[in-house]
């Protein structure tokens, strides 16, 4: 294992920026399917904003500490796929059990790896078909956008505009600079509005896992897969196609 120093040489203005842009693009992507699934399963206010909270500092301090200790540029992040499918799957099952199904996915995904059963299936999938899952994911949300071409025209065109000119100009800012002409366009469009939102801590609030064979089944078991399958297998396939060559 590589030294875990941070040298200031390592620092520069585009990984701060792709940084960031990880960042928001992890948030932006699933952030609004963890609210809606809460809602969907009746969650209050309260544990929606602990639920944030725990897979906020869960990704963060597991980024940081994989990153600094493999020198490898890791980032953990939650499953859109997985995120989609608790809207289906939350509202029929407690809470309770719900956390339970949670922690026994995690078991799952971590006995794949300590196994070395997840070595062994990267090693013999080809990278075309683990990169074919990642478009497929990535092709919807991209869809998605001329959809919503037809409600935000002005909006999604200038955006789409800035992208295109930036890169072409600034390959390295080109997704910052659609951020900030999106932001720009909306508020001279009128379409930022800020009066409900207030800046608050987020609270834990504990909630004890119970275990039943129904959530494990319904619950426990798809989340595995699709966290597998869609996420994890392209994710370690686009870090080995750039020469990050990491133990699953």
């Amino acid at each position: 294992m590589a030294t875990a120093s941070l040298k200031f040489s390592d620092l520069s203005v585009s990984a701060l920026v792709a940084g960031l842009v990880a960042t928001l693009t992890g948030y932006t992507s699933s952030l609004v399917l963890m609210i809606q699934a809460g809602h969907a399963a009746h969650l209050t206010d309260a544990q929606i904003s602990s639920w944030i909270w725990a897979l906020s500092m869960g990704m963060g301090i597991t980024t940081i500490g994989l990153s600094l200790a493999l020198r490898v540029p890791i980032v953990v992040a939650w499953s859109t796929p997985g995120a989609a499918l608790l809207i289906a799957s939350l509202p029929g099952v407690p809470y309770a059990e719900a956390i339970g199904a949670f922690l026994l996915a995690a078991l799952l995904m971590t006995a794949a790896g300590m196994t070395g059963w997840f070595d062994k299936l990267m090693r013999a999938l080809p990278a075309s078909i683990a990169s074919a899952l990642l478009a497929g994911i990535l092709f919807r949300i991209s869809v998605d956008v001329f959809v919503q071409a037809q409600h935000q025209t002005v909006l999604l065109l200038a955006m789409f505009a800035a992208y295109l000119l930036g890169r072409r100009l600034w390959p390295a800012y080109a997704v910052p600079g659609v951020l900030l002409t999106g932001v720009v366009v909306a508020g001279v469009l009128g379409q930022l509005d800020f009066s409900g939102v207030r800046l608050e801590l987020a609270a834990p609030v504990w909630t004890t896992p119970a275990f039943s064979m129904s959530a494990f089944i319904s619950m426990a078991i798809p989340l595995f897969i699709v966290a597998l399958a869609s996420q994890n297998i392209p994710g370690l396939a686009v870090l080995q196609a750039d020469g990050y060559h990491v133990p699953a």
